[in-house]
């Protein structure tokens, strides 16, 4: 009997749930926000599993050190190339003990003497300019031969007029593994997101926007439920009992955000994740594997939804919503006052320290201060928008600026305060994309040289002795001309540094091939070899014999410089490179591995630009379905002095004025706070290689605005086209 009772409430739930003016509205934002907390369910556990994937993958590809009869494969990690801006791991590889020697992981069979095998990422890009980049691909990697899906990673086997030894390559055991090296590390593992970092993206960007939906919805009530809801507490109706009617309330639409959920989730186990401009692939196959835990984090997702649907109904029921949202008549002028000041403040002490993690806390401050006063903002600004439309109402004789208007100018507290939580959204979230695009100030002065110099100069680490080394610069000799520096120390000391060059690369940098050679006023070419050398005394050495013989304890770089001062090609160098050198050079402009990390890191960027815009979109509309309750009870209220007068039209205006200006004054508040504020530690003119820089991204600062502005004037057109029907069906009853 008890139990047929509680199903009985249970059924009522749901029945109250599908009626009301409201509840297309309220079951709509429920299911949103529901389906963004499966989502950042399920986004976690892919970030985890992507994780330990990638470190269990790196393990078992670092080589072990072996000698003597422990030694089967022949190993070197030649560098670091680049294509299209992202890092390419090159390593080489050669067979020690015939059919015994130890496969890297992901082969299957040694490439051919002189051939390569590569990712599969890295075999889909080799199209175009970069086709035979690497020489001749025998094969491609499995799916275990790379740190992550997405890794361009290729093993080189030096040709058959090249030993092993002639390369300077190093024998090893195997791979993974006890005994593996610290070192070895591929570029998917040195380049991905930090683990924490991406789940801290999910929790804000991803599981708290929808958290707050699911309370926004369940505030967001009609007249007709609230006074429901006081029947029954006057009839006597348990806490216990109000919950598992409100339990039914909402049941409905989180099962159909836990099936959106399930759907999404399903279709990644058939197509996989793959976003090109975000470089980043999660495999079907990896979705199959993982099935257990996700269904069982879409069930834990749909679970925590209801928890929170039923506990926000507590506290409507309690304090009823409209008391959540009201403030006192009075116009925050003082508190709105102090934001501008707030702002110069934190543009200043940012801009003037040369602390990265005092401007970092400096900044985080001013982004919380703003925040607290962003809702006396928005009442200011509403009262005064209030004030005109009600002036201009009554002046012209227009019902709806001078109902939407007074009702702005008399309530601002309570439309700032639900309004003005787009604008904190758009100021948490513009903090995570900010954060996001972090880099060092290396970075942005890479990408000033790079602008100014372009690739004029390449450069690349390389033994001078090594085979083919001369042979490749003497094949390019008519583009460009070669220089040596040698950066040279004893023990912990630094030795002067030598330029060492021929007589015609002298030449082409404008020097006499004297005995005493004078760079008093160097040319930039000259200019720029002298800055990136070791130390501040460079010694010019202009000699024929080429390349020179440094000693033990030198370090030497290989500088191409163009003969007429306009860009290299690149591309074709390292081509040439690598056709000439067992290995490559991986020559690249100087400022090229800022360049790549940066690259890194405009990935990184676009997912929390896009991952922020989705979920502004949910609280956008949300907060939209709790403002359009103040204007569907206003237009409500007025419905039948409009059909005594038989005049419908403006009901269309005064929803726009009571939802889509809150919306837009708070979303434009919550942008300018989100654009000014990190001013002061954006990339200037004055750029520190020490600090670190946020670059504000123009596509979310668009986005924050435009989403909210038609999203609201959508909602707006459809709440006053409903009323519309009403007032006809009234009429037709009448």
């Amino acid at each position: 009997m008890q139990n047929g009772r509680l199903i009985s409430l249970f059924r009522h739930g749901v029945r109250f749930g599908t009626r009301g003016r409201l509840s297309g509205m309220r079951s709509l934002v429920l299911a949103l926000g529901t389906l963004f907390i499966c989502l950042s369910a399920v986004a976690a556990i892919i970030a985890i599993d992507a994780a330990q994937t990638t470190v269990s993958r790196s393990a078992t590809m670092r080589p072990v050190d072996g000698t003597g009869s422990d030694a089967s494969t022949y190993y070197e990690f030649a560098g670091f190339d680049s294509i299209d801006g992202r890092p390419v791991t090159v390593i080489m590889i050669a067979p020690d003990q015939g059919p015994a020697s130890v496969l890297p992981p992901g082969l299957s069979q040694w490439p051919a003497p002189g051939h390569a095998a590569v990712s599969a990422e890295l075999a889909r890009l080799l199209t175009g300019r970069y086709e035979g980049r690497f020489g001749p691909v025998d094969s491609v990697l499995t799916a275990g031969g790379t740190e992550t899906t997405t890794e361009l990673r290729v093993y080189l086997r030096p040709s058959a007029e090249h030993s092993p030894q002639d390369v300077g390559m190093s024998p090893i055991a195997g791979f993974g593994g006890p005994g593996a090296a610290e070192s070895g590390y591929g570029a998917g593992f040195l380049y991905a997101a930090p683990l924490y970092m991406v789940l801290m993206l999910i929790a804000v960007g991803v599981a708290l926007p929808g958290a707050a939906a699911v309370v926004i919805a369940v505030l967001t009530v009609s007249s007709s439920a609230r006074r429901r809801g006081a029947v029954l507490t006057s009839l006597g109706a348990t806490r216990g009992e109000s919950a598992l009617i409100g339990s039914g309330e909402s049941a409905v639409p989180i099962a159909a955000g836990v099936a959106l959920g399930a759907i999404v989730t399903a279709a990644g186990g058939v197509f996989g994740l793959r976003l090109e401009q975000f470089h980043s692939f999660y495999p079907a196959s990896q979705f199959r594997q993982n099935w257990g835990a996700l269904v069982l984090a879409l069930l834990g997702a749909g679970l925590l939804a209801g928890l929170v649907a039923v506990a926000a109904r507590e506290v409507g029921r309690r304090y009823r919503s409209r008391e959540l949202v009201v403030a006192g008549e009075g116009i925050p002028l003082a508190r709105a006052a102090i934001a501008p000041p707030v702002i110069l403040v934190v543009i200043w002490t940012t801009a003037n320290s040369q602390s990265s993690q005092y401007r970092t806390l400096a900044f985080v401050v001013g982004c919380t201060v703003f925040a607290l006063l962003l809702p006396s903002l928005v009442a200011v600004v509403l009262h005064g928008i209030g004030s005109l439309l009600g002036s201009a109402g009554t002046r012209y004789g227009s019902p709806a600026a001078l109902v939407g208007g007074r009702g702005l100018q008399r309530y601002p507290g309570r439309t700032a305060r639900v309004s003005a939580g787009i604008g904190l959204t758009v100021i948490l979230l513009g903090m995570a994309q900010l954060f996001a695009s972090m880099l060092g100030g290396t970075y942005y002065v890479s990408e000033q040289a790079l602008e100014e110099y372009g690739t004029s100069q390449v450069t690349a680490r390389s033994d001078p002795a090594a085979p083919g080394v001369a042979a490749f610069i003497a094949a390019e000799s008519d583009p460009a001309v070669a220089v040596w520096t040698l950066d040279r120390y004893s023990g912990n000391d630094f030795l002067p540094s030598q330029l060492v060059m021929t007589c015609d690369a002298a030449q082409a940098l404008d020097l006499t091939c004297g005995d005493q050679v004078q760079t008093t006023q160097p040319g930039d070419a000259l200019r720029r070899l002298i800055d990136e050398a070791a130390t501040e005394d460079v010694e010019i050495v202009i000699s024929d014999e080429l390349p020179p013989s440094p000693s033990d304890q030198s370090d030497t770089v290989l500088t191409l410089i163009s003969r007429d001062g306009g860009d290299l090609d690149v591309d074709h160098l390292n081509k040439d490179a690598y056709e000439f050198i067992p290995g490559g050079l991986q020559l690249a402009s100087p400022y090229a591995g800022s360049m790549a990390t940066g690259t890194v890191q405009q990935a990184w960027k676009g997912w929390t630009t896009l991952i922020a815009a989705l979920a502004t979109c949910v609280i956008v509309i949300a907060i939209s379905g709790m403002l359009l309750r103040d204007a569907s009870d206003t237009n409500q209220q007025l419905l039948p002095i409009t059909a005594a007068t038989g005049a419908s039209a403006w009901l269309t205006p005064l929803a726009l004025i009571r939802t889509t200006i809150p919306v837009v004054a708070a979303s434009l508040l919550g942008t300018l706070g989100y654009w000014m504020l990190p001013m002061g530690i954006t990339p200037s003119a004055s750029l520190s290689e020490y600090l670190a820089y946020f670059q504000p991204s123009p596509t979310f600062a668009m986005l924050a605005i435009a989403l909210p502005s038609a999203i609201s004037v959508l909602f707006a057109l459809s709440t006053a086209a409903a009323q519309r029907r009403d007032l006809r069906s009234r009429q037709l009853h009448e």
